[in-house]
């Protein structure tokens, strides 16, 4: 089998460099689907996956699937994507993250849904010894990104602020939750602000977009453009 040769991409990542970096995503569907995928594509072979869901027709559209996977489970779907696409076989955990679950990773990547579910995450993760979260949290053309070196107790408090009530999260209308290309745009900042932090390069630990208003704001910082 030809194996995938990185060479166009040396100059910005060796992934032979970060070869024992294992990364967890929890969540396989807007965010997670997509992830999983293209770490894979950047290098990293240490993956893990958490997700109970199957791949429905109404997921097609924003998530990373095709035709072929309806009615499958996502993560099993996904272990198949990225092992046709790469070669890498990725660790595909059929089950939703509980409060025993156990982290073995150094970066923990989160797109899970909800407020509590990512809070629970943070307490797994300190007791797994995870060295960074990456969350990422979308809604129509809206989404954040939170890099938390978990070794930084002033980035972890911080990013604990944004933790609030489910009741009062916003919630877009059924018909403008998610579109392709936020969900690749996302995506990308996560996988960018990954490797901003593996390299020991600055990153924001508050990262915000909004493509409708076209206002980009970094740890307070608003960009117009």
């Amino acid at each position: 089998m030809t194996n995938i040769e990185y060479t166009r991409q040396m100059e910005w990542f060796n992934p032979d460099k970060y070869s024992d970096t294992n990364v967890a995503v929890v969540g396989c569907g807007g965010i997670g689907s997509f992830l999983v995928l293209y770490l894979a594509q950047m290098g990293i072979k240490n993956i893990t996956v958490y997700d109970d869901d199957k791949v429905e027709a109404h997921n097609l559209p924003n998530q990373n699937f095709d035709l072929r996977h309806i009615g499958m489970f996502k993560v099993c779907a996904m272990q198949e994507i990225v092992r046709e696409r790469t070669g890498i076989k990725i660790n595909a955990v059929n089950k939703r993250v509980g409060k025993d679950t156990k982290f073995d990773c150094d970066v923990l990547m989160l797109g899970t849904d909800t407020i509590s579910s990512r809070e629970m995450c943070l307490r797994n993760a300190k007791s797994s010894d995870v060295k960074c979260i990456i969350d990422g949290r979308l809604g129509g053309q809206y989404y954040q990104v939170f890099t938390v070196d978990m070794h930084n107790s002033d980035e972890v408090y911080k990013y604990q602020q944004y933790f609030f009530p489910q009741s009062e999260q916003e919630q877009p209308r059924c018909t403008a939750k998610a579109i392709i290309y936020i969900a690749l745009d996302i995506t990308s900042d996560m996988i960018r602000h990954m490797r901003a932090w593996l390299m020991d390069y600055e990153y924001p630990t508050v990262y915000e977009v909004n493509r409708e208003h076209n206002e980009i704001t970094a740890d307070g910082n608003v960009f117009v453009y």
